[in-house]
């Protein structure tokens, strides 16, 4: 009995002309990088070869290696070297995510999400896909989650601002850990916080997992608030006008602690002159400022 041979990888010189796209854009086309690579191409060569996969006799998919593909057509070369490789179009996209993830690139998380849900419809399993990008299963579930969860409303400025190009404040990490929040009043309400005060995702996880002294998360507030104090009191605190602030209020007492990103009260300072008396804290509603919790 014969037994056959899987096919191999093979490295061949292919015309550009019939190489196309992967079926997933994992990345953007980062031309800076490409401009960087057809000058080192046009100096020492193209020394690592693009991998790609079959398609039909005369075309050709890109598994990874596109940014060094475009810099060879800007170079005006009509062929390419390449590494064929026999795999589907699962492989395929499961190598690619592999490659980006080992080489600790940007890369997009909702196309990856897609991908992934992708093949689950086919049957594949979240161990399954975990294990085949050496990632764990937990990785692939916070992915699925951004569109199984997250509001679709912070899903389309996401992906708007992806297609426009534009680094939003609200980045895909943040999106993760939003798609956590069961509530999606409250995942709104936390996108917005997340742009008016600028949290960086370590705030934001403060935010959700600060808890009161009961061992109870803190209670949002309703209203804005901005936060009068003497100029000389602000310097003494190292304290300076437009810093956000942490205020809890236990046993009647407020406390102040500046700490970006976990507060309700962002801080104005004023002066006094003569016999004119200013109290040191003195809440008013004159400022907007998106509130984040607050403990009884």
């Amino acid at each position: 009995m014969l037994v056959q041979s899987e096919p191999k990888e093979e490295i061949r010189e292919i015309e550009i002309d019939k190489l196309v796209p992967g079926a997933y854009r994992l990345r953007p086309v980062d031309q800076g990088a490409v401009k960087e690579l057809a000058r080192s191409i046009a100096h020492v060569g193209l020394l690592q070869p693009i991998l790609v996969r079959e398609v039909s006799s005369d075309h050709f998919q890109v598994v990874f290696g596109l940014h060094r593909l475009q810099a060879c057509r800007q170079l005006g070369m009509t062929k390419v070297k390449a590494i064929v490789k026999p795999l589907s179009g699962d492989d395929a996209f499961l190598a690619s995510v592999a490659e980006n993830l080992q080489r600790n690139a940007d890369i997009d998380a909702f196309e990856e999400a897609r991908g992934y849900q992708s093949l689950i419809a086919k049957g594949w399993t979240q161990t399954e896909i975990s294990q085949r990008i050496g990632k764990s299963d937990s990785y692939v579930s916070d992915k699925l989650s951004l569109i199984r969860r997250l509001h679709p409303r912070i899903t389309v400025k996401l992906e708007e601002n992806r297609s426009r190009g534009i680094m939003g404040i609200i980045t895909a990490s943040h999106a993760q850990r939003l798609a956590r929040v069961k509530d999606p009043a409250r995942q709104l309400e936390l996108a917005s916080l997340i742009e008016e005060a600028k949290l960086s995702v370590r705030d934001l996880e403060n935010v959700l997992s600060r808890k009161s002294a009961r061992g109870r998360f803190f209670l949002e507030v309703k209203r804005n608030f901005a936060l009068s104090v003497p100029t000389e009191l602000a310097k003494r605190l190292g304290m300076s006008e437009g810093d956000v602030l942490e205020a809890r209020i236990r046993h009647g007492r407020l406390s102040l602690a500046k700490l970006h990103g976990t507060s309700l009260l962002r801080l104005r300072t004023s002066t006094s002159s003569g016999n004119e008396t200013v109290k040191p804290v003195q809440v008013s509603s004159q400022h907007r400022v998106p509130a984040a919790a607050l403990a009884q």
